[in-house]
């Protein structure tokens, strides 16, 4: 099944460009129609109810986000391999087969925490695209997106982090593990976090799959819910971890 699912690849280079064109074109229009119409309304409802000092219990809030919605990410690192397939995008598939909201994004944002080669990573974003597609990710049935096309990850990510201390960042174990082999630490390895909480917020997800090492970084979003919550009004649901046995596949790590 999974060989007959990569043939995709054999359609050629124009044969791939026009089902990324087709693939961003639907995406472009999901997300700016389906999300916006559906989670920004709700934001910016949320927002009047809080400025009229209007206050909801906890069952209330629980309500509010009953309905499960599911994000996660894959880096543009390069082509996928069976690690990936059988760690997450496998998942990813039968999750939007059960009538659940999935969104799945190719983050390149968080690519470039480490130096990159720009063609390399336009490479690599059409080879990623290439292979969701080809491993059955249907942009039918779920939201596939580019991260980069959507300015409200980097605006959210600013918000929160100006919520955030640096010693709770400084606290994740993904950035002493990676900073310790470098002489000089870029910022964007320091607070990609930050940037992966608003990946995760700015669509109200109620299930994030990851790995075992991910664990800290949704604690993470759950504190920046929980944090913004109390200040402004119950705005984003506690985002819960779906988690996965650590393999090769982490669609937020670090490489």
């Amino acid at each position: 099944m999974l060989n007959s699912r990569c043939k995709f690849i054999t359609f050629g280079r124009n044969g791939i460009h026009k089902m990324l064109k087709r693939c961003m074109t639907l995406s472009r229009y999901r997300t700016s129609k389906a999300i916006n119409d559906q989670y920004v309304a709700k934001s910016i409802e949320s927002k009047n109810k809080c400025s009229l000092g209007e206050s909801t219990g906890n069952k209330k809030n629980n309500n509010q986000f009953s309905q499960r919605i599911v994000f996660s990410g894959i880096q543009p690192t390069g082509p996928l391999h069976l690690g990936n397939y059988f760690g997450a995008i496998k998942k990813w598939e039968t999750l939007q087969y059960l009538n659940i909201p999935c969104i799945y994004s190719i983050v390149d944002l968080h690519s470039i925490t480490l130096p990159q080669n720009p063609q390399r990573l336009r490479t690599n974003i059409q080879v990623v695209t290439a292979c969701l597609l080809a491993s059955g990710i249907d942009p039918d049935k779920s939201i596939l997106f580019l991260q980069s096309q959507v300015p409200q990850h980097t605006e959210l990510a600013w918000i929160l982090g100006c919520s955030l201390t640096m010693a709770r960042l400084g606290q994740l174990p993904q950035f002493k593990e990676k900073s310790s082999s470098l002489k000089e630490i870029p910022l964007g390895l320091y607070i990609y976090p930050v940037l992966q909480s608003a990946d995760i917020l700015l669509y109200k997800a109620t299930e994030v799959p990851v790995g075992e090492d991910q664990f800290p970084h949704i604690q993470l979003a759950q504190h920046l819910a929980r944090s913004f919550n109390n200040k402004f009004g119950y705005l984003f649901p506690h985002p819960k971890p779906s988690i996965r046995r650590r393999d090769s596949s982490q669609p937020f790590k670090k490489v």
